[in-house]
Parts: structure tokens; sequence; C-alpha cells
């Protein structure tokens, strides 16, 4: 296998330098760049070509979800890795049907990151072992599978809904309240709305139950 050109996708500045310090001293990458936003990895990609896309699932607007469609659609050439925090079967389940051939958790070490980008590189699928284990557990659990969504999710207004997909994003009242055209004290009104229906106390509780539940893309 040749070198290959890889690009980080984080909204976190300090795991972005912390993996390309990591990453820096393995032989097989030719060239590591990162950026905190889908944005800005459209933007890269339009101008060159990149091998394999490392990518963050929660993100401001635009999630890894989204922006891995976007590039199996528009750069089908560049492999997507999925490097997240949701140790669910949804989310993991979504982002390969996305288009993401790689699934690993952020609680991974390096050699097993440094394995599933090269991995990813020559074109093979991989999902850490964690992953593997969380996709067990699900199929051999007779109360979840890995496209189970729970049987009495609420129902949302379409206003509650909007809000929480920019929640989830981790957009403050303010950003809501610009983005939505309305006022703060209405987007406090619907998050107390959601979190009574959610029956969430905490907002990653409540993320968490909005993907199991596909409250949210």
């Amino acid at each position: 296998m040749g070198k290959f050109k890889l690009l980080l996708v984080d909204d976190h500045h300090l795991i972005l330098d912390g993996l390309i310090a990591l990453l820096a001293d393995e032989t097989c990458i030719e060239r590591i760049q990162g950026v905190t936003s889908g944005q800005a990895a459209i933007r890269i990609l339009e101008k060159e070509r990149i091998d394999v896309l490392m990518v963050d699932i929660n993100m401001p607007e635009m999630s890894g979800l989204e922006l891995t469609k976007i590039v199996r659609t528009q750069f089908p050439e560049t492999k997507i890795l999925a490097l997240s925090m949701y140790n669910d079967n949804v989310m993991i389940a979504k982002m390969i049907e996305a288009g993401a051939m790689g699934y690993v958790l952020k609680s991974t070490d390096i050699n097993e990151l440094s394995e599933a980008i090269c991995t990813i590189a020559e074109g093979k699928k991989f999902l850490s072992k964690e992953v593997q284990d969380i996709i067990m557990q699900g199929i051999y659990n007779a109360d979840s599978s890995i496209r189970s969504v729970q049987p009495n999710a609420i129902k949302l207004t379409s206003r509650e809904s909007e809000v929480l997909a920019l929640i989830v994003r981790e957009y403050s009242n303010e950003q809501i309240a610009d983005k939505l055209f309305i006022s703060e004290r209405t987007v406090e009104t619907h998050r107390k709305n959601i979190f009574v229906k959610t029956k969430q106390k905490t907002i990653v509780g409540l993320i968490k139950y909005a993907i199991e539940n596909e409250l949210v893309d």
C-alpha cells in the first residue's frame, strides 16, 4: 500500500491536535490535515484528493452523518472512518448505511486507530473490537437490534423537533432563537417541553435518547 492523505474532522481543536501528534509517525501517511467543521472539510475535498476522511459525528452546523452522505455522493473516491463517542447500535448502523467504511470509538487506543485508518485506506472495512461487541450484544439481546427503535418513542411537534435537532448540534438558546427566528424565552419553553416528554434530565441523556429513537438525523 502506498502513502495516503488523511483528513481529520472534529470540532474540538485539542482532539485534532492530539490525533495529529499521535499519528505523525505513521510512515504510511503522506499528509495529515485537521479541520473543525464539515464545511471546511468539503472545501479541502473540492481542491485536492483525500484518501481517508476520519470524521466525528456530533458537530455543530453539519453533523458527521450529514458530511458522510455528502462525501459519498460528491467524492466517492474518499474513504470514510467514523471516530465517535456514540456507542449505540442505531448510530453505528446509520453511519455505515450513509457510507462509512469503518467505525471506531474515541475510547480506542492509538494502535487500533492506526490499524483502522490503514485498513480503510486499503479499501477494506473496519469495526473496532468494542464496536463489534456492541453490535453482537444487540443481535443477541431480545430487546434490541442494530436497527431497533424504541417502540414507545414520544412524538414532538415540528417546532420541538427543530429545536431538538439544534440542541443535539450543541447550539445555545441564543443561537437557536436566531436560527429559528423566535425569542429565547420561546426556545426555553420548547426545551422544557422536550425534556418533559423524553423524561430526560441531562443534555447527554437527551442526545442519546434522540438518536436511539431516531428523533434526529
